[in-house]
């Protein structure tokens, strides 16, 4: 499908003739916005629209890799996360058949449920697809169509499900029927009057279960209104069968309710909330790495904004939370909010900036619904606190003006910008540059771009010129503090992490399984799980050494760091999809380190693990020291193969390898520049001290003084000798009453294998006065002898004109 391009609703805006008749693609005229301040216009709730789906990937076959994303989801301001697939086989294991009965297991399902809910969220549970218990076929023949074969255990089924919960005092949950029974592959029977006796079955036992739980369906696709009418009329018929909510999917649309309204109002249930539980631009989630998410962030702002503007809606689900289509990809295009390696990506970062909103809407001015330039405002009357947020959702920059008027000036203003675009909070950026291995890349973040204190007014304004696909939020709060004569970085952005030394690095191994998933590549993929199975692509398990029958056997595997690194830690993650997890580690193992492996290994360390590991299995950590090309892991004592396929040989077998290091690799570099000033605490000497803090008696480097145009400077760490280099941290000054001063403009990264001949690795224009905060840009690791900040355009001191490059430090890492 193509893209939707859904409009504005919730706020009008003022948008020039032209602008309105501008196709997606091409540059729109200036577009003005005004809200006010002083105008309500309706709520704005977030627990309607900041919800999501997670779609019951195949990767969930490892039970720690949702989880270990709830953090994430949490922190994008998450509120509601649809948990799918529960009763069959495919991950939780729920229903068996035992020699008279039906047993239980709600062990698995916990493992996945439980977090969610601690991480302050609460799950809709989807209850689809059937056990083979009732009739479900085994996987390897496609079970999601099966119809249950008895509704009448099925309904106990559902029962005892709902009541596992309330027993455990979570009450008053929803339970969607089923996954688009409206499609043949996820439904086997034709005649829709199936589903009903299913859907009456399945409500009935929510009901037993739980009396205040919520039950609603019947989530078809499109919205198919012949499906759904075929539905309602079985519940005007059957009007003691409850509906709490009725639910769609809808990809690439605009939401469009008026069809399911009538049919509700037509079957005696109108009123009845409807919830969208899967949305997106597109079905089609294949289209790998190649796609921007910058892209898609500003249709999620968007399109969020048109569900503001329907009521009726009462909730709205993203589909998906996390990436698992494709897991070898690493980036699977517009689909999830997070990578399937728990990166935040650009529409991640366009739905936390909705978390800023305040509960109350403000009237915007001006005409126009549904344009694809368009803003939000909301306040907080209790505070006085402001959120605007605007994005262009077309493929080209446009230039635009936003307003808000009728402030009560009486008070300066704290103004934040926050921006989401090709290079902003978007770890697009960062994968395409083959900045690799960071726990968070250098763009990855939407970190504020602006912090200001303005003085009193009655009309605040804006103009930028957005770029294509961008999302720009202000939040502006009274305050007491002083009004600053520049603008500011801040707060603090968030820490980048650290980087695993060993990915993408080749590996090296006593043996090697080379297939079903399994390869020496796969052990430093960046994949920290077993994904026997992928909706889409190949499996994706890790390394797995030789088998043999016992376990009196010695496999090792070990990577290469491409130079010598000091290293502090190792870990090394185990098998863990469902039916296999914490087979495969051997009961002893060694870590060893060389910078010859023809010369020798160093033991580094030596732990003993139980056989199997205990569940969950957790990346086991190994602490190291030293300086080292090549690290290995020994396995002795090796451990029996997965039970669940019936292996009965012994193996070395590990998800991944990861391998870290924390030196800053400045510390006793060689430093020169373009010029110094070598007085007054300012010296070469002091960029590289460890210093970071401008305050002391040892400020830092700064280029010379007393220049009153604008020209180039550049200061250069020579390493001695190369070493591997993806990371380089400025730190601004952060002396009082002057954070920020002297940080260019313009500013790249320059590295050189000879000091000689230099090369553009990382690059930054248009940089506002960073305040005190540190500055990070990251790149593709390269082995470079020297590293060169080179700024091209240097930022004027407003007391004295001159055009100056001051830093407190620089810091180097692998």
């Amino acid at each position: 499908m193509t893209k939707a391009k859904i409009g504005t609703l919730c706020a009008a805006v003022t948008i020039a003739a032209s602008a309105l008749l501008a196709p997606p693609s091409a540059q729109a005229a200036t577009v003005s916005i005004t809200s006010h301040y002083d105008t309500a216009a309706g709520t704005f709730d977030k627990s309607k629209y900041l919800n999501a789906n997670e779609g019951g990937y195949l990767t969930h076959t490892s039970l720690n890799w949702l989880p270990e994303a709830y953090d994430g989801f949490a922190g994008a301001g998450l509120r509601m996360v649809t948990i799918t697939h529960l009763p069959n086989e495919n991950f939780y294991n729920v229903v068996t058949k035992g020699k008279d009965d039906l047993l239980y297991d709600f062990s698995r399902l916990d493992r996945v449920v439980l977090p969610l809910v601690r991480h302050g969220m609460t799950p809709v549970m989807e209850i689809g697809f059937t056990p083979q218990a009732l009739g479900g076929a085994d996987r390897t023949q496609g079970f999601n169509n099966a119809i249950p074969n008895d509704n009448r255990r099925w309904k106990s089924v559902v029962q005892n499900l709902v009541q596992h919960y309330a027993d455990l005092g979570y009450r008053g949950w929803y339970w969607e029927v089923w996954n688009e029974p409206s499609a043949p592959n996820f439904w086997k029977d034709a005649d829709v009057s199936t589903y009903d006796l299913m859907y009456q079955a399945t409500a009935e036992g929510v009901r037993a279960g739980d009396p205040s739980a919520k039950v609603g369906g019947p989530v078809v696709h499109a919205p198919n209104l012949a499906f759904t009418n075929s539905f309602l009329a079985f519940l005007k018929d059957n009007p003691a069968v409850p509906l709490d909510f009725l639910s769609f999917h809808e990809y690439g649309g605009a939401f469009d309710t008026q069809g399911t309204m009538a049919a509700l109002q037509n079957a005696g249930r109108g009123g009845t909330p409807i919830f969208v539980t899967e949305w997106n631009s597109t079905a089609n989630m294949a289209n790998g790495p190649g796609t921007s998410t910058d892209i898609n962030a500003a249709y999620v702002a968007r399109q969020i904004n048109r569900a503001v503007g329907k009521p009726e809606l009462a909730k709205i689900f993203f589909f998906s939370p996390k990436e698992g289509l494709t897991p070898s990809q690493l980036f699977n295009g517009d689909l999830g909010i997070m990578t399937v390696d728990n990166h935040r990506k650009a529409t991640y970062n366009a739905v936390k900036l909705y978390d800023l909103m305040q509960p109350t809407i403000l009237s915007t001015s001006g005409t126009g619904t549904d344009e694809p330039v368009g803003a939000i405002a909301t306040k907080d009357p209790a505070t006085g606190k402001v959120t605007i947020l605007a994005w262009n959702d077309q493929n080209a920059a446009t230039n635009l003006t936003l307003t808000l008027d009728h402030l009560p000036g009486t008070s300066n203003l704290k103004v934040t910008q926050y921006l989401v675009d090709a290079t902003h909070g978007n770890y697009y950026a960062d994968f395409a540059a083959g900045t690799r291995g960071w726990d968070v890349g250098p763009r990855e973040n939407a970190d504020p771009q602006e912090s200001r204190i303005v003085a009193p007014t009655q009309a605040f304004t804006r103009t930028l010129n957005l770029g294509a696909s961008a999302v720009v939020a202000y939040v502006l709060e009274p305050t007491g503090d002083a009004v600053t004569d520049a603008a500011q970085v801040g707060p603090t952005p968030i820490a980048i992490g650290s980087r695993d030394l060993a990915f993408g690095r080749p590996v090296t191994s006593s043996s090697s399984v080379e297939n079903w998933g399994w390869s020496r590549a796969a052990l430093t993929d960046g994949l920290n799980h077993t994904f026997p199975r992928a909706d889409n692509g190949p499996a994706v398990n890790g390394w797995a050494s030789a088998g043999y029958p016992d376990a009196n056997h010695t496999e090792w595997a070990y990577v290469d760091l491409g130079s010598s690194m000091h290293v502090d830690s190792v870990k090394l993650f185990p098998r863990d999809d469902k039916d296999c997890e914490g087979y495969g580690f051997p009961g002893t193992v060694q870590i060893q380190g060389s910078n010859d492996p023809n010369a020798g290994w160093t033991t580094l360390s030596t732990s003993n693990f139980a056989q199997p590991l205990p569940q969950p299995a957790t990346a086991q950590v190994f602490s190291v020291s030293g300086s080292h090309r090549y690290i290995r892991a020994v396995g002795s004592n090796l451990a029996l193969g997965c039970p669940g396929v019936a292996d009965t040989n012994h193996y070395f077998q590990l998800a991944e390898m990861q391998v870290y290091g924390s030196a800053n690799q400045a510390v006793s570099s060689t430093v020169s520049a373009s010029s110094s000033i070598q007085d007054w605490g300012w010296s070469t000497a002091f960029v590289n001290d460890g210093t970071e803090s401008t305050g002391g008696a040892a400020h830092g480097w700064s280029s010379q003084w007393g220049v009153s145009t604008d020209h180039p400077e550049w200061i250069q760490l020579d390493l001695g000798s190369a070493r591997t280099i993806s990371r380089v941290d400025l730190f601004p000054r952060d002396d009082a009453g002057n954070e920020g001063k002297g940080f260019p403009v313009d500013v790249s990264i320059q590295t050189s294998p000879d000091c000689a001949t230099f090369t553009t690795v990382a690059s930054r224009t248009g940089q506002a006065n960073p305040g005190g905060f540190r500055q990070t840009l990251g790149f593709a690791p390269v082995n470079a002898r020297c590293v060169r900040v080179y700024a091209s355009h240097l930022q004027r001191l407003p007391e004295n004109g001159f055009y100056l490059f001051q830093l407190g430090e620089i810091k180097l890492y692998n």
